[in-house]
C-alpha cells in the first residue's frame, strides 16, 4: 500500500491575479514546497505541455510493446554513434514514431474534453507548470511531475486528488516511471480507455 499522504495546507495565492488555491506540501526530506493548483483554460498554453508530454511518452512506451519494463526507459537506453538509441532489452514499437506522434496527438485532443486535468504550477507564475494529472472518475490517463520537483510528494498529491488512490488503479498510459513511483499499487492497464469517448 502507498505511503501516507504528506501534510497539506491550502491558502489563497498571495498577490495572484486569480483565485487559484495554493497547496503547501511537506516533502520526504522535510522541505516544504508551495504550488498553485489550477485547471487549464480552453486556449491555455499549458495544454500544449500536457499534450506533448503524453504523446511523446506514448511513443516512447508504445501500447503495442508488450514487454514494457519498469526498470528501463527509452532515455536509459545506450546511445549509438548516430545519436539514436540502441534497444538493449527494449522492444521498439512496430509503428513508426512520426505516425505514432501525429495520431496519438489527435486521439488525445478528442479525449481531453472528457477528462479532469489538474495542473500544479509555480505560485508566482501560473503559466509555469511543474506537473499535472489527467483522469476520469475511474481511470488515470497520465500523471507527470518535472524532475526538479520530484520527491516533494507532488505526484502522490496529484494521484490522491484524482480520487483513484488505492490498491488497484486503472490506467490508459503506462510508463516505467509510474511503476517505480508507486510499486504498492496494482496498475490495471487498459489502453482502450483513452478511446472511451468514441
Amino acid at each position: 500500500m502507498p505511503e501516507e499522504s504528506p501534510m497539506i495546507s491550502r491558502t489563497s495565492a498571495e498577490g495572484s491575479r486569480s483565485t487559484d488555491p495554493c497547496v503547501t506540501l511537506d516533502g520526504r526530506d522535510g522541505e516544504q514546497i508551495q504550488v498553485l493548483v489550477r485547471s487549464p483554460e480552453p486556449d491555455d498554453q499549458a495544454l500544449g505541455l500536457v499534450l506533448d508530454c503524453m504523446t511523446r511518452s506514448a511513443a516512447d512506451h508504445s501500447p503495442w510493446n508488450q514487454y514494457l519494463r519498469s526498470d528501463i526507459s527509452v532515455s536509459d537506453m545506450p546511445v549509438k554513434l548516430d545519436g539514436s538509441r540502441r534497444p538493449g532489452g527494449y522492444q521498439p514499437s512496430p509503428v513508426p514514431r512520426g505516425i505514432h506522434l501525429r495520431h496519438h496527438d489527435t486521439l488525445l485532443k478528442k479525449l481531453f474534453p472528457f477528462t479532469d486535468i489538474t495542473l500544479i504550477c509555480d505560485p508566482d507564475s501560473r503559466d509555469t507548470v511543474w506537473g499535472f494529472s489527467v483522469s476520469e472518475v475511474d481511470c488515470l490517463h497520465f500523471i507527470y511531475v518535472k524532475s526538479a520537483f520530484r520527491r516533494f510528494g507532488l505526484g502522490s498529491w496529484l494521484l490522491r486528488e484524482t480520487g483513484l488512490w488505492g490498491d488497484e488503479v486503472i490506467m490508459s498510459h503506462r510508463t516505467p516511471a509510474l511503476y517505480r513511483a508507486w510499486p504498492g499499487i496494482r496498475w490495471l492497464w487498459n489502453p482502450y480507455r483513452m478511446m472511451a469517448w468514441n
